[in-house]
This record gives structure tokens, C-alpha cells and sequence, in this order.
């Protein structure tokens, strides 16, 4: 089973259709999040080891780091669920949104609908706990 997680609206991993020389819509997501976290990397080290004069404080750079971890996981998500590996793809998405509860950088109404879709996953998956905590995240 393949579900939706943290995916645009303009957008599904679900499509099915094909793009020019037989790319997928899917891998076509895959490879434009690869470029979007590599780009943000580049941005992120630029930052990090700018000239002394510069630097960031030894805070602003944890929270840099959190920042690009919890994107790291939001596209190592998107990836196992274009893989088809939907178990790991939701317990990156989980801890995604966890991390993004923690740090309080989300969007409120999509980040209480990535929580309810997690449930749904869990519910078809048998995981009834996991669903009633996604469920129990969504309401606060």
C-alpha cells in the first residue's frame, strides 16, 4: 500500500501517468526533492562556514542543523514511499512531524492533515496505538 505523506497538493506520488521518454511522475518528485535538499545543503554549508566575521552563533547553527535534518527526513519519507516501503516511509514521516512539533516550523493546518493521513495508514495497517497517537498529535 502506497500512501500520500507530506506531498503538495499539486502533486501525488500516486499518479500513475508517464512524462516525456518513459519518466515517471513519481521519480520525476523523487529526483526534484534530491535537488531541492542538495541545494539546501549548499545553502546550509555556506552559511555554516562563512568567514569568521560571519559565523553563525553556536545556537544559530544547531537550529540550522535541526532545520536540515528534519528535511532530510521529510525527503527520506517521500522517498520510501515512492519505493513502494511504506512502513519506513511512515515512520519517517512520524518522527518528521515530531521534529517539526518540537521546533513549532510547520504550517498548522497541513501538518494536522500529514497527522490524520499517518492515522489512516495505521489504521489499515493493524497499528491501532501508532493511529490513536497521530490521532492524539492531530488534536493538539
Amino acid at each position: 500500500m502506497i500512501i500520500p505523506l507530506l506531498v503538495p497538493k499539486s502533486a501525488s506520488c500516486n499518479s500513475t501517468f508517464k512524462l516525456k521518454r518513459g519518466l515517471s511522475f513519481a521519480r520525476l518528485l523523487m529526483i526534484v526533492s534530491y535537488c531541492i535538499l542538495v541545494r539546501r545543503c549548499y545553502e546550509l554549508f555556506c552559511r555554516l562556514f562563512c568567514p569568521e566575521e560571519q559565523q553563525l552563533s553556536e545556537h544559530e547553527r544547531e537550529v540550522a542543523f535541526d532545520y536540515a535534518f528534519t528535511h532530510s527526513l521529510y525527503y527520506l519519507a517521500q522517498v520510501y514511499n515512492t519505493q513502494g516501503e511504506s512502513k519506513k516511509a511512515a515512520v519517517y514521516c512520524h518522527t518528521t512531524l515530531l521534529r517539526q512539533l518540537d521546533t513549532g516550523k510547520y504550517e498548522p493546518v497541513d501538518w494536522a492533515v500529514n497527522c490524520a493521513t499517518l492515522s489512516q495508514y495505521y489504521l489499515t495497517a493493524g497499528n491501532y496505538n501508532m493511529a490513536r497517537h497521530c490521532l492524539g498529535l492531530f488534536i493538539c
